[in-house]
């Protein structure tokens, strides 16, 4: 009887050899994450300030700042409730601007492009099927000047 050992062949990807994996990042420091998150909040307030010239929208950032700010400091169930919040609220505004925008975009723009084209008779990505051609090779121009290939860009 042969022996049933199981030598991989030569080209396989011998990925033990590469070591361990890098070692999973610790999560940042709440008090960090605050320090950073409020004065860009600050910040974005500011700049809608002197963009609108209102200052309601504007104090309610700073004041979420400041939630933050304090919480990330003093009130960690408070900082991971906004935190929460602000997943939750990314979450929503990420599904109303899929749904919202970007079906009816498609539906408004790229649908009647399309028909257009397929009433044209134009197919821009030569996709028809089945085709008699004996190849789907398609003919360019020949090369004139070798210095365009020292441009390409």
């Amino acid at each position: 009887m042969a022996s049933s050992s199981f030598q991989p062949p030569v080209n396989v990807w011998k990925w033990r050899v590469l070591g361990d994996p890098p070692p999973k990042k610790k999560p940042m420091n709440m008090r960090v994450k605050a320090t950073i998150q409020a004065p860009i909040m600050v910040l974005v307030g500011y700049v809608i300030y002197r963009w609108t010239g209102h200052l309601i929208g504007p104090a309610i950032v700073w004041s979420l700042a400041a939630v933050v700010f304090i919480g990330g400091w003093f009130v960690p169930p408070m900082f991971h409730g906004m935190e929460r919040f602000g997943a939750w609220l990314a979450k929503w505004v990420a599904l109303i601007l899929n749904w919202g925008l970007l079906t009816p975009f498609f539906y408004l723009c790229f649908l009647p492009g399309r028909v257009i084209l397929k009433l044209q008779g134009i197919d821009p990505m030569d996709r028809k099927f089945p085709d008699d051609r004996p190849s789907f090779w398609i003919p360019r121009k020949p090369v004139t000047d070798m210095a365009q290939y020292r441009k390409q860009h």
